[in-house]
């Protein structure tokens, strides 16, 4: 973070993908705004950290060290909802009042690579040697990196042992097929195949595109000039879900609002497995 916050007059961005997801940190150029002084680095993220104040003490101890490695620099992290984020930022970008960095993800950097200093500008080269080819290769558009990862994490399948055992079925899904076959009797016995958050405020990467991967497709193509997430493994990525919800196999609430986890049927027992979450969300509800 500290090499991101050392230029005035710029807007970052943070990125980050799915399944395995990466954030980064990029600069969006002549976007200083906000009302700050040249002494001054706003920064723009979402809530990753649920929880408002681990979320809080995680920025504040994050700043309170750049800070003290950066004397006289002040930075200032303001934290939005993830809804709506790219009509907010648009327009402050727009009218010159963007933050100095901003968290995005991936899919988010070709659509403001012209507003962003490329990371390549401030990053030295041993400084690309601390992250894997994976995580470069998330930020990088038309050659060059607009931003530098901060954050990466995979998300399995993972499956509730005792629906499995309310079902009596001794073994887990390694397949969407085996998914879809355990469902009819999953849903017999009251209990939904999986769990999937469509509502606006769940980014694609945690979501839909561990689906559309998993299918062989991708969200852009090589080259990054044209989106690709409607060609056949989109379809059918997006096909194998419609099914799940159509049929019942997942609740259909999920799709259009984001409650709280723990007023979840996920929560509750009541879901087989689910890749919405990870091992730390359910182990408070599941053991």
């Amino acid at each position: 973070m500290s090499r991101l916050l050392t230029r005035r007059s710029r807007v970052r961005a943070v990125a980050a993908p799915a399944l395995a997801t990466v954030l980064a940190v990029g600069v969006l150029a002549g976007c200083s705004g906000s009302g700050s002084d040249d002494n001054t680095v706003t920064m723009w993220t979402y809530p990753v950290i649920f929880d408002e104040a681990k979320n809080k003490a995680y920025w504040d101890g994050l700043v309170k060290a750049f800070e003290k490695e950066h004397s006289g620099v002040k930075v200032k992290v303001e934290t939005f909802p993830w809804a709506n984020r790219d009509t907010a930022l648009a327009t402050a970008i727009a009218s010159g009042k963007g933050p100095d960095a901003v968290y995005l993800i991936p899919d988010q950097l070709p659509k403001y690579a012209r507003s962003i200093v490329p990371a390549d500008e401030y990053m030295p080269a041993d400084a690309k040697s601390d992250y894997t080819d994976f995580a470069l290769k998330s930020v990088t558009y038309d050659g060059k990196a607009l931003g530098t990862p901060v954050l990466t994490s995979a998300n399995p399948l993972i499956c509730d042992k005792r629906v499995f055992e309310a079902i009596g079925e001794k073994s887990y899904p390694t397949s969407w097929a085996e998914l879809e076959a355990l469902a009819p009797e999953l849903k017999k016995k009251g209990y939904y195949a999986t769990s999937y958050s469509g509502d606006t405020q769940q980014t694609l990467n945690m979501t839909f595109y561990p689906l559309l991967w998993q299918a062989g497709g991708d969200v852009f193509s090589e080259d990054g000039k044209q989106v690709t997430f409607n060609d056949a493994a989109g379809v059918k990525a997006l096909t194998y879900l419609k099914k799940l919800v159509d049929d019942g196999y997942t609740d259909k609430d999920l799709v259009t609002t984001t409650p709280k986890l723990e007023q979840t049927p996920t929560a509750k027992g009541k879901v087989a497995c689910t890749w919405q979450n990870t091992p730390a969300d359910v182990e408070p509800f599941w053991g």
